[in-house]
């Protein structure tokens, strides 16, 4: 069957901007516009584009996934180290599978710490508890379970330690002026560890938590207490095991390469 339905020719135009697309068809051979449009798009960023200070709109969505995820790691890494501290006879046996039940076990080992410190004359116990056993660590016998709470709360209190070739923002620059000061603290007091600086302060007096802290403190202070209490218990903190804790410590994982998204 023959098409008599005739053709007609139009001609699309376009107009392509960075934030807009126009487009008209013309019919050529009446000379007129038979339709035309424009659409212009949502910008993808915020901020002073002309300046270069920019964000991206989906930023916002960007760090509240990443702060879920730290959060995620950090409760995991918390749960792995305090199991394998319990398998290792440095916590409390008893039920652990939840958040719940793992700082019920806490809770009462430190009452049971609390009441032996008390009776040896330590002061402002109920705030200095973990960091008197971490000071304590460093020059004398603990038990295993004291040894295997000041080795949690290390897990606890890691310290910042930048996985990013470059720190060039101003977060970055004010944490590295305050751990500086930190060290320069450290460093007057005579005190060879964290641990023993914080418990040498007057909690009353000084702001302990909320401070910004190195990695590197962190794992100077659990090699000397490690190497202190491997004296009196070298059967039980074997090298295996101080690697499996120093792993559970410190892991950090390393940044995804994003070359591919150049």
């Amino acid at each position: 069957m023959k098409n008599n339905c005739r053709r007609n020719s139009f001609i699309l135009g376009l107009d392509l901007g960075t934030n807009s697309l126009g487009w008209s068809l013309v019919d050529p051979k009446e000379e007129e516009i038979v339709a035309m449009g424009c659409r212009i798009f949502s910008p993808a960023v915020t901020g002073d584009i002309d300046s270069g200070k920019e964000e991206s709109n989906a930023a916002t969505r960007r760090e509240a996934r990443q702060i879920r995820r730290q959060l995620w790691r950090r409760r995991r890494r918390k749960k792995k180290l305090f199991l394998l501290l319990q398998r290792s006879g440095l916590l409390p046996s008893g039920p652990s599978q939840t958040g719940e039940l793992r700082h019920q076990i806490i809770e009462k080992l430190d009452t049971n710490i609390k009441i032996l410190l008390k009776d040896k004359g330590y002061e402002n116990v109920d705030h200095l508890l973990p960091y008197l056993l971490r000071k304590n660590g460093v020059t004398e016998k603990l038990s295993l379970l004291e040894l295997g709470r000041a080795l949690y709360h290390l897990g606890q209190r890691r310290g910042f330690e930048s996985n990013r070739k470059q720190q060039n923002d101003d977060q970055s620059g004010v944490v590295r002026e305050q751990i500086a000061g930190l060290r320069l603290e450290l460093k007057d007091s005579g005190c060879r560890t964290l641990g023993q600086y914080f418990a040498s302060l007057d909690p009353e007096k000084v702001r302990i938590r909320e401070r910004y802290t190195h990695r590197s403190m962190y794992k100077e202070e659990f090699n000397l207490i490690w190497n202190t209490q491997a004296e009196f218990y070298p059967e039980a903190l074997t090298g295996g095991l101080r690697e499996e804790i120093y792993h559970a410590l410190f892991f950090q994982r390393k940044l995804k390469n994003q070359k591919y998204l150049v």
